[in-house]
């Protein structure tokens, strides 16, 4: 069972830029993990994904009309 809870006054607010400032001086960078496909789902990328080629390999226009 948790203990009582400490009054809110007791602590200094700040502001929402200051606390971001604290939390990305303080917080330690995750290296990055090579993971599968599968296993990635809620992960974030550590660098861009690009593909070796255009794709398609040609210029692509769909137009799609009414009734078609």
């Amino acid at each position: 069972m948790a203990g009582p809870a400490t009054p809110a006054a007791s602590y200094k607010m700040i502001s929402i830029p200051e606390a971001q400032d604290t939390v990305l001086r303080e917080a330690d960078a995750l290296s990055p993990q090579a993971t599968g496909l599968a296993e990635a789902v809620g992960r974030i990328l550590a660098q861009d994904i690009l593909a070796p080629e255009p794709l398609p390999p040609f210029p692509a226009s769909i137009k799609v009309e009414p009734g078609h």
